[in-house]
């Protein structure tokens, strides 16, 4: 019989994911907004059904400490999956946290569905230029059975949404 020791059954419904160019020492981030407003960030990793799996701050905390030694790691990627189905609007925006290069980077994005077999929704690449630049990579409708309805670009700021929520109380 086969074993099951050390298996790990991973449960989503989509994974959005962002990675920059290997050992680029600018921090950008990724977030996420489901259609009951729930927005997944550095500050708030799980809201809803959304999930920031990996907050990369560029080249501040891709290592790890063994035996004493610190050992790096070139990838720059952070990942948000969607482990439950909510019908409606998801909107997917990165920005450009730190900008420690000077020099614009460009932020690769993609959407994939994967239930019940991979799908990719979504895939490009947008430019960052500098601190506090913020971009709508994708906006996407799905129906309450998850069967994606719609994807198109059109800009929101999520970042403004924060204000507007500490300007207002």
């Amino acid at each position: 019989p086969d074993s099951k020791e050390g298996k790990v059954d991973f449960k989503a419904e989509f994974m959005i994911t962002m990675d920059w160019p290997d050992n680029h020492p600018d921090d950008l981030d990724l977030f996420v907004q489901d259609p009951a407003g729930h927005i997944a960030w550095y500050r708030h990793r799980e809201a809803g059904f959304l999930t920031l799996d990996r907050d990369d701050r560029g080249g501040a905390n891709d290592f790890i400490i063994v035996n004493g030694k610190k050992i790096a790691s070139p990838i720059r990627e952070e990942i948000v999956t969607v482990r439950g189905i909510l019908a409606g609007e998801y909107v997917v925006n990165i920005s450009h946290f730190r900008a420690t290069s000077g020099e614009p980077v460009v932020a690769h994005v993609r959407v994939q569905k994967l239930n019940p077999t991979v799908q990719v929704i979504f895939d490009d690449k947008l430019t960052l230029n500098r601190t506090g630049d913020e971009k709508t990579a994708v906006r996407f409708r799905i129906d309450a059975e998850g069967k994606v309805l719609d994807v198109d670009r059109r800009p929101k700021s999520l970042l403004e949404t924060f204000r507007n929520v500490r300007a207002n109380g």
